[in-house]
């Protein structure tokens, strides 16, 4: 039996140029990319209100497009001429499970209380021939409904992963799986070496098992336990994988994409850098580095998708949401919901004049996508389940509660990560993500600065290509610990450092950064912007030569972080830049007041302001909450 992650990668990687083309000659199924009424910046509002049915002339008319699910036909979204997506494409159960799925639910409370792996099967078993027949014949019979329409593309799932949300389980102990995990390990002589046998049989350790051991000194089941999330990881990727080859081989024509793609944990979720070859769009949630790897690996034909919500209390708050998309590059929006839209008209005016600015304002700086550069974080899913695998060493037998939003703000590395996010964003950077594989002498070029967060964890392979970064000139920031253990949980000898530093030399450093007091205080305390380590940060950035705008907005009567963007316009001595304010905290954006904003840096520029569109006298605009700065820099 082959496990479900043998899909050569890259099959039917077909560009949107040569997919117009090929419907055009008439190769392909019927399919459209979306019709006029939704602009040049689609916009879907999520059908709650009425799921099989139509949305309000006022919804249609100010989005102009909406969710088609599976198989459901799409008369009703034609005869309004609206644009349409199709959700969950392969079906939902099997992909996705939520605070609604009974069984995840009742295994959850009953390994609570029992503590029997055993029990924790998942249901469907994703190593089952069975499981993935029906998705195939689900997915199948969406592509053929509508007569092949599947409007602006097909998702392949929503918030799709092996457990909840990426949360704490380990599943999935079926034989189907354990038979697959021992496949796994006879074709890949890395992790054969690394996992014996024990006897007659291979280990398969729960992360209570490990826990237990490891904390008792024994750190024998920590390889098997990384094998593990390796292996589940690539049944879950395989499923995906042979999900889009099969859509690919019925309807080459149609755009495959993913949503609510919250990254890679120790238990679940999908990895940006493993799957988003297969895809034509995603939906990257802003959690873990998942958003930052999407807007660095995509390719100019792939479309980077978002959800926006409402927030309670705070109108302007969509708003934000909306423009700060736009401005990272954003392509499409996904609107919670028809319900919540209807019955709230502030929401509602918010999202509309956004939309509309919007794509106004994509008419207007046509090809906006600035790029991430300057500083990437590296990207390590082992470092990232090892990182858990500390923290519930920590947490004794309560460690199950640790769930993906619980370890997203308190989890040693991830607070770490998100910190020197904010802190690059805050030095006038889009920052980026890279995987280990992709980084080679050329890196350099895009992003002069590395940043290794908490790598506790580091490979041989991993070292050389950093070497190869830092002998072409790059340089590297290393936060928090640094090459505490091998795979196997044993203590390192501690050469790692002593590498990078003899091929980088001064070009590596070792910086302290107290990221919870950082992320506390940025929004609302001035002082927070003179720390220790932003400014060591904006050091190796200037002795990097990394490109940043020159001009800063400057708000009277007050102090606030924000993000920019800036990339080169269509003619000679223009450029196209925007900004808005970096506020992460609902508190701060309802605290939000309208401020009189100038622009410092760019005294031998003309200024063209296309939001707000009316300046003073004195060259300043009044900046409303959830408004952004929108302008052309001409330079003489």
């Amino acid at each position: 039996m082959a496990y479900p992650c043998d899909v050569p990668h890259g099959w039917y990687v077909v560009t949107r140029a040569q997919l117009l083309g090929l419907w055009a000659a008439g190769s392909l199924l019927p399919c459209t990319f979306g019709t006029q009424k939704s602009g040049d910046w689609p916009a879907f509002v999520w059908r709650l209100e009425n799921p099989a049915g139509a949305i309000s002339e006022e919804l249609a008319a100010a989005f102009g497009g909406v969710n088609v699910e599976g198989a459901d036909e799409a008369e009703w979204a034609l005869a309004q001429g609206l644009d349409f997506f199709v959700g969950h494409g392969p079906g939902r159960d099997a992909l996705h499970i939520d605070d609604h799925t009974s069984w995840y639910k009742e295994l959850w409370q009953e390994y609570w209380d029992e503590r029997d792996a055993r029990q924790l099967v998942r249901q469907p078993c994703l190593s089952e021939a069975q499981t993935m027949q029906d998705l195939e014949r689900r997915l199948a019979a969406s592509l053929r409904a509508r007569k092949g329409n599947t409007g602006r593309g097909l998702s392949l799932g929503d918030e799709v992963g092996l457990t909840r949300y990426g949360g704490p389980l380990d599943l999935c102990e079926s034989k189907a799986c354990r038979a697959a995990f021992s496949e796994f390990l006879a074709e890949s002589a890395r992790w054969r070496a690394l996992v014996p046998e024990e006897g007659a049989a291979l280990p398969y350790p729960s992360t209570d098992e490990v826990r237990k051991a490891w904390t008792a000194g024994d750190a024998s089941l920590v390889a098997a336990w990384m094998a593990r999330r390796e292996f589940h990881h690539r049944v879950f990727l395989g499923v995906l994988k042979r999900l889009a080859a099969k859509g690919r081989a019925l309807a080459p024509g149609v755009p495959l994409g993913l949503l609510g793609l919250g990254g890679r944990t120790a238990f679940g979720g999908i990895g940006v850098d493993t799957i988003l070859p297969e895809l034509d769009f995603l939906e990257p949630y802003p959690a873990l580095d998942t958003r930052e790897l999407c807007f660095t690996l995509r390719t100019p034909e792939q479309e980077a998708w978002c959800t926006v919500f409402a927030e309670e209390g705070q109108p302007a708050g969509v708003g934000w949401q909306v423009r700060e998309h736009w401005l990272r590059g954003g392509d499409a929006l996904v609107l919670w919901s028809d319900r919540e839209l209807a019955a709230d008209a502030t929401y509602f005016a918010a999202a509309r004049d956004a939309v509309a600015e919007v794509r106004r304002l994509t008419r207007e700086l046509p090809g906006w996508r600035p790029a991430t550069g300057g500083l990437a974080l590296v990207h390590d899913p082992r470092a990232q389940a090892l990182g858990f695998l500390r923290d519930a060493l920590r947490d004794g037998p309560t460690w199950l509660k640790r769930f993906s939003s619980y370890q997203d703000l308190h989890g040693t590395r991830e607070v770490l990560q998100r910190g020197i996010l904010r802190l690059a964003e805050d030095a006038g950077l889009l920052p980026g993500a890279l995987p280990f594989e992709r980084i080679d002498k050329e890196t350099r070029l895009r992003f002069p600065v590395l940043v290794l967060v908490e790598q506790i964890v580091v490979e041989d392979d991993d070292l050389a290509r950093l070497e190869t970064y830092l002998r072409a000139g790059g340089r590297v920031v290393v936060l928090g610990d640094f090459d505490l253990w091998n795979l196997c949980g044993e203590p390192s000898d501690g050469a790692a450092f002593e590498r990078l530093k003899a091929a980088g030399e001064a070009r590596v450093s070792r910086v302290e950064f107290d990221a919870a007091r950082y992320l506390a205080e940025r929004e609302g305390a001035p002082q927070a912007f003179g720390t220790d380590c932003l400014r060591i940060i904006e050091g190796v950035l200037r002795a990097a030569g990394a490109a940043r705008p020159a001009w800063r907005p400057h708000a009277e009567g007050a102090s606030l972080p924000w993000l920019l963007a800036e990339m080169p316009g269509e003619q000679i001595g223009e450029r196209f830049a925007a900004a808005l304010p970096n506020l992460q905290d609902p508190l701060r954006r309802a605290a939000f007041k309208t401020l009189q904003v100038s622009l410092e840096g760019l005294e031998a520029e003309r200024i063209e302001w296309l939001a707000p569109r009316a300046p003073g006298p004195d060259g300043s605009v009044q900046l409303r909450p959830g408004e952004a700065l929108v302008f052309k820099i001409l330079s003489p």
